[in-house]
């Protein structure tokens, strides 16, 4: 996962809307934290943050992508 090209996507009205749609879910902070270091990958992920079930950070990750947080969630190159 990796941050959207275009950034200002996000659907909010402006940064204090877009910093409490961040703030008001419990993992998306975290989740964003962790790949602000780098892009990884689901396992990775679930690595770095142990105590985030597998399916609330599937969804948190669904979540940041809806917002255009981050971008590479749903396409896989093989």
């Amino acid at each position: 996962m990796q941050p959207p090209s275009d950034a200002n996507t996000t659907g909010c009205e402006d940064e204090s809307e877009l910093l409490q749609a961040i703030f008001q879910v419990k993992w998306r902070f975290r989740v964003l934290r962790e790949l602000a270091k780098a892009p990884m990958r689901l396992s990775r992920l679930r690595r770095a943050i142990p105590e985030c079930s597998k399916k609330v950070l599937i969804d948190t990750l669904h979540s940041l992508e809806s917002l255009s947080l981050i971008a590479g969630l749903t396409t896989q190159q093989r």
